[in-house]
């Protein structure tokens, strides 16, 4: 006979585990994240809110007892996985639990939100998966992927070439045009190497940066070790000219940007020299001369000799004479001929 005291300890049994069941199903209900757990048969033991929400799912259908596979058949009818994928997806995520392989995937919803699903198995055959949602670290992912392409988009059609270290002095990007301004070998100059493997390559390659390589390299050092910003002239190696200008970077790193300046130096030296040459010939002009622009303003002027300036203001009229003149705007101009 069954006496009181031992049908109360049967009782406290019973509900050990159902207090235990339900202490864990209010600790799951307040997560942030949605959690599912399953049996080794494939079917729900514990299920959390957040998991119902983020999924918009009945919790009429997704309940303790409903089958993987009628989860996934209610995600279909709500629009979160195509119908012709669902079969596959339900092979291959079984196939994987059953190896004991944790992994992670990522699922867009019928409603546009992002959500990061990570399937785990447990001990005893069962196995779990959590799920957040990360629409805003995605939309964030995908505006980076487009700024990045559009970054790469405009370094691959820059004129100048241009090369950035990071506060490591380590190579962060290089486009093109700076490995075909100093034919360096685009497995050598890449994301990651070093400021000083850089140098030698480039070196190496016939590139001549106006000094002994040794000081050069030594001076580049000290440059990014004082912050210092400088522009300087290098010749390549089949003789063009390169103008190098280096620009530091709040944090720590720095960019350089080269532009091959051959024939604006060329050009610069032409002007030279024909002011040279029109100076020469101004000097040595019989007569005074003066250049004005639109605005009628003097621009050029050619000083006579103080004794013909004497000359040429009446002085010996019979050697020098001054004609007056009127301009189309009315202004006078006087005009000396000796």
């Amino acid at each position: 006979m069954t006496s009181i005291r031992d049908n109360e300890l049967d009782a406290r049994r019973e509900q050990g585990p159902k207090a235990l069941v339900g202490l864990s199903q209010l600790a799951l209900d307040h997560m942030e994240q949605g959690v599912c757990v399953y049996d080794a048969g494939n079917r729900i033991v514990l299920v959390n809110q957040r998991y119902l929400s983020l999924f918009n799912m009945s919790a009429e259908i997704v309940r303790v007892g409903t089958s993987y596979r009628d989860v996934l058949a209610h995600s279909v009818a709500l629009g979160n996985i195509p119908a012709g994928e669902v079969d596959a997806l339900y092979a291959a995520r079984l196939a994987r639990i059953a190896a004991g392989q944790p992994f992670r995937t990522q699922q867009t919803l019928a409603s546009g939100l992002v959500m990061a699903l990570e399937l785990k198995p447990l001990p005893g055959g069962g196995w779990m998966t959590i799920c957040d949602d990360v629409s805003r670290l995605a939309r964030l992912e995908a505006e980076l992927r487009v700024q990045t392409e559009r970054s790469q988009h405009a370094l691959a059609n820059m004129a100048h070439g241009l090369i950035m270290y990071d506060a490591d002095s380590r190579v962060v990007v290089c486009n093109e045009r700076f490995l075909n301004l100093y034919n360096l070998d685009p497995e050598i100059v890449k994301p990651g190497v070093s400021h000083c493997t850089v140098i030698e390559h480039w070196m190496s390659r016939g590139n001549l940066p106006g000094m002994p390589g040794e000081e050069f390299h030594d001076t580049r050092l000290e440059d990014v070790r004082t912050r210092k910003e400088k522009t300087l002239l290098v010749m390549r190696y089949d003789g063009r000219m390169v103008q190098v200008v280096s620009r530091f970077l709040p944090d720590g790193g720095w960019v350089t940007v080269h532009e091959d300046v051959t024939e604006r130096l060329q050009y610069e030296e032409m002007l030279r020299h024909q002011n040279f040459m029109l100076d020469a010939a101004l000097e040595n002009m019989a007569h005074g001369l003066a250049f004005y622009d639109s605005e009628m303003r003097l621009r050029v002027q050619h000083h006579l000799p103080e004794d013909l300036s004497a000359l040429a203001g009446g002085s010996q009229a019979g050697h020098a004479s001054r004609r007056t003149d009127r301009t189309l705007d009315g202004k006078r101009r006087v005009l000396f001929r000796v």
